[in-house]
């Protein structure tokens, strides 16, 4: 299997990993919400359906700004910048740069005119 035909695929693949991730760090057995989230990144991987896709990766755009104000709210609070503050500053962007960086690639690879719906079997040939 080529890399270069997995590529496109990687921020859905991403996402999966992290709802694989947070479902296994609640330890629940049964999450409704992790098996809601893996089903809808599941299917986004199975049919490129391209609603879907922009509208799960405007959400993500979305989560990650909503989540970056609440990194600066909570550096706010810190009165002194200690190994604290730097931690959570470090730890927070990192995911939410993260989560911005992969929702926006996403979005650009949905938005694009040139994008033809295939599904997962094509990367095979």
């Amino acid at each position: 299997m080529n890399l270069k035909k997995l590529l496109p695929y990687l921020p859905e693949f991403l996402f999966l990993d992290a709802t694989i991730i947070y479902w296994f760090v609640e330890g629940l057995v049964f999450n409704p919400l992790a098996i809601i989230l893996f089903v809808i990144m599941l299917q986004q991987l199975l049919f490129r359906a391209r609603v879907s896709g922009l509208i799960i990766s405007s959400a993500g755009l979305l989560i990650g700004l909503y989540l970056l104000l609440a990194l600066f709210s909570e550096l706010s609070e810190f009165a002194t910048f200690n190994s604290q503050a730097q931690e959570l500053l470090a730890g927070g962007l990192a995911l939410c740069l993260s989560l911005l960086t992969l929702s926006s690639f996403m979005f650009k690879k949905y938005l694009s005119s040139d994008f033809s719906s295939k599904n997962l079997k094509a990367i095979k040939a």
